[in-house]
């Protein structure tokens, strides 16, 4: 009985020992479990503290975190040590409950699709500038294995503040920059900021603007057309630099301006305020190239002809800047076109001055007619240039070496000439006169006239390199005003070789009615985020459109390559995304006007984030 109740003893201790190292197994992955679990929550815990320090920063000054280097080789964490949050590189070392943490974040650039939605796999061509990926990761050692978690949070450029002007009763002269709004702006033309206080409303107007070639001093000046000075610019950065000998410049259906580059071998689009658009074109003989494009003429389609001067050529694009074809000037000898010009019926005129006659073609390049000869007879030509034509098909030819300008009709009749002749009179000379055109600088005489545009009018404009300056007549020749001399200031012209006329009301694509603001700063040195635009006034007919300009640099340059057209007060438009992060903004508000029911500005609202 004993021997068995010992067997029993030792079995049930035996057991027992099982069953404690069973439990204390057991009580061991608990416990290891437990730790774990603790871990991984002070980790989460550190992570979210690490996020909200990241979401702060980020909504003071967006480039904390837009400005770093991107992807998960860049590590980044928040020091506090300065009593300030600052973003340093590397990871941060925390000892919690006796366990060593790193922790760091790293940042990935966003992309969305047309829907608005975060695309998975990032897509530089849809870049959301105002949106960044954070990941951020808390590592720790345990049982000599290494523990990680990580999560991402998406943040968003969500702080708002606004750029609102109520009033502009201030005047105009103040470019700025300004950082705060005042009741002031730069510049304004055909615009009333004083009728009602606080208000823009336009001053619908009926006028030619006059625009000239001044190739001397590479720039377009324009003016009005009783000569008042307006505006001048000298080219665009967007299509490398300032002119190099500017000498043909036309005008299309919507005002916009198109000069040919000569020694720059392109031909570069404005508006009529001088705002860049676009250029094409190339040095050589191919299609869309050119050697020393002269002079540009536009149909009544927005189809643009050039005179390729050396290419013995006309060279026809659509108003992109698309080539559609080509044809050749063929003459009696080398030829030089120098001149062209399109009538109301799309047929195009060339000036010959190499063989002195003009030529006459359809918009297809298909021959019609010719006419002129050498000499200084009635319909002869020494070296014309330029070329003009009213809304009757009356030409007028620049006839340089004569110092005169003769008017033909559609069909190369002769019709007279004016300018001063060999016996001393200055004026018309009818068919038969038996009088020669000699140079003067006289008003109404000519030394040499290189071009001539007749406006909406019927007023002709002669603009002369000899004399460097624009002459305007009547249809009849008669003397009516000047504007002028020698030099690079305003209303001064060193060798103008070409000049055109758009007439202009109060409309979006003339411009004619516009407020320049001033330079606006954000403060932000990296750049702020500029999100949309809105006025609010009253609208009964007509429109309010708007153009902006922005730049890192307070002297610009100030291109207006965004048009906004909000549609009617009280409705927000989106600014385009390459205004992104760009420190100063300004903006052209342009008025159209029926001349009955203007709208009325009250108030212009750009919103941006910091």
């Amino acid at each position: 009985m004993r021997g068995q109740s010992l067997i029993e003893v030792v079995i049930a201790m035996a057991i027992g020992v099982i069953m404690i190292a069973v439990s204390s197994g057991t009580i061991a992955l608990v416990l290891q479990s437990n730790q774990l679990s603790q871990n991984n929550q002070t980790a989460s815990e550190l992570a979210v503290a690490l996020a909200d320090n990241l979401s702060v920063l980020t909504e003071s000054n967006w480039h904390n975190i837009y400005d770093l280097n991107k992807g998960s080789g860049n590590k980044y964490y928040i020091a506090t040590s300065s009593g300030v949050l600052v973003i340093q590189s590397g990871e941060e070392q925390i000892i919690v409950d006796g366990i060593q943490f790193a922790r760091y974040f790293y940042a990935e650039n966003v992309s969305r699709n047309s829907g608005g939605n975060i695309e998975s796999v990032y897509n530089v061509s849809n870049d959301d500038p105002s949106t960044q990926k954070a990941t951020l990761v808390t590592n720790w050692i345990i049982n000599g294995s290494n523990s990680v978690t990580a999560y991402s949070i998406y943040l968003t450029r969500w702080r708002n503040r606004l750029l609102w002007q109520t009033d502009w009763s201030g005047g105009s002269g103040q470019e700025g920059p300004v950082s705060q709004i005042n009741n002031k702006f730069d510049s304004y033309q055909n615009v009333n900021f004083s009728a009602t206080p606080g208000s823009i409303v336009p001053v619908p107007v009926e006028n030619s603007f006059i625009y000239v070639a001044d190739t001397g001093n590479n720039r377009i000046q324009k003016f009005d057309s009783d000569g008042v000075y307006k505006a001048q610019w000298n080219g665009s950065l967007g299509a490398g630099g300032l002119f190099d000998t500017p000498q043909g410049i036309s005008v299309d259906s919507a005002y916009n301006i198109y000069v040919a580059d000569t020694k720059k071998y392109i031909l570069q689009k404005f508006t009529n305020g001088g705002d860049y658009i676009s250029s094409w074109g190339d040095h050589g003989g191919g299609e869309g190239e050119f050697e020393q494009p002269m002079d540009i003429a536009v149909d009544s389609s927005d189809n643009v002809y050039v005179i390729d001067y050396l290419n013995d050529r006309v060279e026809k694009f659509n108003s992109s800047g698309i080539f559609i074809k080509e044809w050749a000037i063929e003459g009696q000898k080398d030829v030089k076109g120098h001149g062209i010009e399109v009538d109301s019926q799309n047929n195009i005129y060339i000036v010959d001055s190499s063989n002195e006659l003009v030529k006459k073609f359809t918009s297809e390049g298909v021959f019609i007619k010719t006419w002129g000869t050498t000499g200084s007879g009635d319909g002869q030509f020494k070296d014309p240039h330029g070329i003009g034509i009213d809304d009757s098909n009356y030409i007028y030819i620049a006839d340089v070496g004569n110092s005169r300008v003769q008017k033909f009709d559609s069909e190369g009749v002769f019709l007279g000439w004016w300018g001063k002749d060999n016996v001393g009179f200055t004026g018309w000379h009818n068919p038969g006169s038996g009088k020669t055109g000699v140079s003067g600088v006289n008003d109404g005489q000519f030394q040499i006239p290189e071009d001539v545009v007749v406006d909406e009018f019927d007023y002709i404009y002669v603009v002369d390199s000899g004399r460097d300056d624009v002459q305007r007549f009547n249809s009849a020749g008669v003397f009516q005003n000047k504007w002028g001399e020698f030099g690079s200031g305003q209303s001064q012209f060193n060798n103008p070789t070409s000049i055109t006329t758009s007439f202009t009301q109060c409309t979006g694509g003339s411009e004619t009615c516009n407020l320049i603001s001033s330079i606006f700063d954000t403060g932000v040195s990296g750049g702020a985020a500029f999100n949309t635009l809105m006025w609010q006034g009253t609208q009964l007919s007509g429109s309010v459109i708007f153009k902006i300009a922005s730049s890192n640099s307070s002297g610009g340059p100030w291109n207006y390559v965004t048009t906004l057209n909000p549609g009617g007060p009280n409705v927000q438009v989106k600014i385009d995304s390459q205004h992104n992060n760009k420190r100063y903004i300004r903006y052209k508000l342009i008025m159209d006007s029926d001349q009955s029911n203007s709208p009325k500005v009250e108030d212009v609202i750009i919103n941006w984030s910091p």
